[in-house]
């Protein structure tokens, strides 16, 4: 599968609005959760390298409590 990312996903990645891209991601491409989860996890990490000031939060804040049961 390839995944192109574009503004709209990042801008929800830098706005901390991880489960409406996860949402966003499901609509426009066919994926499990977890293949999903793992590319914006990477996405994420991309954008904190090259684009850390635009984030909305630090990085200790921005995964706190998401992988909590």
């Amino acid at each position: 599968m390839t995944f192109e990312w574009n503004e709209e996903f990042d801008l929800l990645i830098l706005q901390n609005r991880k489960l409406e891209c996860l949402a966003l991601m499901a609509e426009v491409y066919a994926s499990t959760l977890a293949t999903r989860l793992a590319m914006l996890t990477a996405r994420y990490d991309y954008l904190r390298q090259h684009r850390p000031d635009e984030f909305v939060c630090a990085h200790e804040e921005y995964w706190q409590d998401f992988m909590s049961a």
